[in-house]
């Protein structure tokens, strides 16, 4: 967890400058566009997020989705439940810093 505060200047800059990234602030026609367009897949986008970090990634069994979709239920909720707690540590860290700086 340590690169988190090595980089958390540069992620500070980053979020101030394109506030859309985290979805945030910026433009409330596109942040709703993305939104509109994202939620409709529901619990797919879950499914391809945690694909797509090839956690659980059998290669030599399973492609990346297919792998997801055989591993128990728990083992998936409970990743997504950490990377929710390290994204919601990031936001925290992110604001208490920019207001340090202003």
């Amino acid at each position: 967890m340590g690169y988190r505060f090595f980089f958390g200047e540069v992620r500070a800059k980053i979020d101030a400058k394109f506030p859309n990234l985290n979805g945030e602030g910026g433009d409330p026609t596109a942040n709703i566009a993305s939104k509109s367009t994202i939620n409709g897949y529901g619990w797919l986008n879950s499914l391809y997020e945690v694909a797509k970090d090839g956690v659980f990634t059998r290669s030599w069994e399973y492609n990346p989705v297919d792998s997801v979709l055989n591993t128990k239920l728990y083992e998936v909720l409970t990743y997504l439940s950490w990377k929710s707690a390290c994204a919601k540590f990031e936001k925290v860290y992110n604001e208490l810093h920019t207001k340090m700086n202003k």
